[in-house]
This record gives structure tokens, C-alpha cells and sequence, in this order.
């Protein structure tokens, strides 16, 4: 396993086409096939997650969930507004907020219910790994099984596609996006003294990411990527690199065929948040951070922040 240790080297992985995103989805197919391991709800949703798959499938299900995200529009458009508002009424008048408990966890609920019209499931998104201990893999199938159920019945119009896409979209953005917002949060807001909100530097851009690490591996064998360097089949891709060190910030979301397809509506969502903030002339400062818990996403557990007059 190599890792990328500087921006360009994170964006010289993303864009070469000898890599693509870990092929999860044969993973699940291996375990049904040959081991006698089936999780057939995880496999279903694999086949709609364009994520999963490369080549022609992938340009597919990308074209797909592109026009799926359009039906979703005016819900996503009333998801920017109402985040926006609740992290402007949170912080409005002092005193100290938790703001994992109460502004980033509403977050998650509120964006599943943009993105998909389901509830919020937490665990699903660790699909993406295959390091789940077999009780985990039942639990996300389990889980993708209940939304699929309650997809069926909140939206029975849906086609099969439609259906698979809506269900697909339960692992993505939905997480990364309230857990990003944790993570620029907790790197904007002072840690010693207090700071007026409005002098804060929101910017347009995430200053963190909670995906700090995207996994790639090669379609082939094993590739070489510089003269006197072994060869490379596996790579983590450290997209934190593109924030830390100041080049092209919008690159945590990808880059290349595989870039993130909300990445407008995210970026959107941080600048009508920054604009909020950037009226509000009480003063912050955090409290205490306790860090992270999560399998895969990297957002503190807590979030204590103090607002004063």
C-alpha cells in the first residue's frame, strides 16, 4: 500500500487512467460467489453507486445520478436554506453549543432527507470498506434493506433505476458533507481567545475535509510511477494534502471522472453558511474538541464552542 505525500501527487493519482476507485462492489460478489457469504441488499445498491465501478459502467451511472440529482433540486435548494438557518439561529445569542450535538447531527438528517427523501443511516456508508467484521456487514445490509423498503413505499412511482439510484445515494454526500462542516468548523473557530464571527474567514471553500483519504487501485498490475520507485498497485490518496497546503481546495471533493457529483451543491451550502455568519458580530471560540470516532470519516465527536457579547 503507497500513499501520496504532497497535492500534486493526490492529483497525479486521481487523473491517471491506470487507477480506479477499489473495486468494492466484486468484493461483495466474491463473498456471495465463492465464500457463500451473500449480502445481497449490498450488492444490489453496488450496482447504482457510481463510485464502485469504472469504464463504460461508470460513465452510466454517473449520467445517472446526475439526473437523479436533478429531481432532487428544489428539495436540495430548501436543504441549503434551512442549514444555513439553523446554523445562524445556533449562534445568535450567547452562550455555549455543542454544535456536533445540535447543529451537525440535524445536518445529516436534514441532508438524507434532501438527497434521498429517507431516513439517515449511519453505518451504511462503511460499505466503502472491506474491513467490516462479518456482524457490520450484516448490519449494512440490514440497513440498506429497510431503506429499499421504505423507498418502495414513500416513492412506489419509482422505476428499478430510479429506485437503485435514490438507495445508492443513502452512501453518498449524505455523510461527508454534515462531517466536512464539522471539520472546517472546528478549523476556522478560534481555540484561544475570543474572535468576532464576522471576522472569521468563511471563504467559499471547505476548509477541511472528513474524507481525508480516498482509496485507488490499478486496473491492471502493478504500474510504475517514477524511475527507481517499486511499483504502485494500491494507493491511499490523501486529499487533506489540497487544503493543508493551499492548492486548488475544491480538489478534496476529486478530480477526474470520478470527481464528486455534488460538489456545487456543497460548495453552495458553505457559502450561504458563510454568508449568514459573516452578519453576525457576537464573538466564538471553541472549548473543547474531542476527536474522532468514526470508521471512515474524520469529524470530531464533540464540539464545544462559546459565543459572547
Amino acid at each position: 500500500m503507497c500513499r501520496t505525500l504532497t497535492a500534486q501527487s493526490a492529483l497525479d493519482i486521481l487523473l491517471d487512467g491506470r487507477f480506479r476507485t477499489l473495486d468494492i462492489s466484486a468484493y461483495y460478489e466474491r463473498l456471495a460467489h465463492e465464500l457463500g457469504r451473500d449480502f445481497p441488499n449490498i450488492r444490489f445498491v453496488a450496482r447504482y453507486v457510481p463510485l464502485l465501478h469504472s469504464g463504460q459502467k461508470h460513465r452510466e451511472l454517473r449520467q445517472q445520478g446526475a439526473l437523479y440529482l436533478r429531481t432532487r433540486s428544489m428539495a436540495l435548494a430548501a436543504f441549503e436554506h434551512r442549514v444555513a438557518d439553523l446554523v445562524g439561529e445556533a449562534l445568535s445569542r450567547p452562550g455555549q453549543v455543542e454544535m456536533v450535538t445540535e447543529i451537525i447531527t440535524p445536518i445529516f438528517e436534514m441532508a438524507a432527507q434532501a438527497i434521498t427523501g429517507l431516513p439517515y443511516f449511519p453505518d451504511v456508508i462503511r460499505v466503502f470498506t472491506t474491513y467490516n467484521s462479518l456482524k457490520m456487514s450484516r448490519k449494512i445490509d440490514a440497513d440498506f434493506a429497510a431503506l429499499r423498503k421504505m423507498a418502495r413505499q414513500r416513492f412506489p412511482q419509482d422505476s428499478d433505476e430510479t429506485h437503485g439510484m435514490r438507495v445508492g445515494f443513502s452512501v453518498l454526500g449524505v455523510a461527508p458533507v454534515g462531517a466536512s462542516l464539522a471539520q472546517s468548523f472546528a478549523a476556522v473557530i478560534p481555540r484561544a481567545h475570543p474572535v468576532p464571527i464576522n471576522a472569521l474567514p468563511w471563504g467559499k471553500h471547505f476548509l477541511a475535509t472528513a474524507l481525508p483519504v480516498v482509496g485507488r487501485e490499478t486496473l491492471g498490475g502493478p504500474v510504475c510511477l517514477a524511475e527507481g520507485v517499486a511499483d504502485v498497485r494500491v494507493c491511499e490518496v490523501d486529499l487533506s494534502r489540497f487544503t493543508s497546503e493551499g492548492q486548488q481546495p475544491d480538489y478534496i471533493f476529486g478530480a477526474g471522472p470520478h470527481a464528486c457529483l455534488g460538489r456545487s451543491a456543497a460548495l453552495s451550502l458553505w457559502g450561504r453558511i458563510g454568508a449568514v455568519l459573516a452578519q453576525n458580530r457576537l464573538n466564538i471560540r471553541l472549548l473543547e474538541l474531542a476527536p474522532a470516532s468514526h470508521k471512515i470519516l474524520d469529524f470530531p465527536k464533540k464540539m464545544l464552542i462559546e459565543v459572547t457579547a
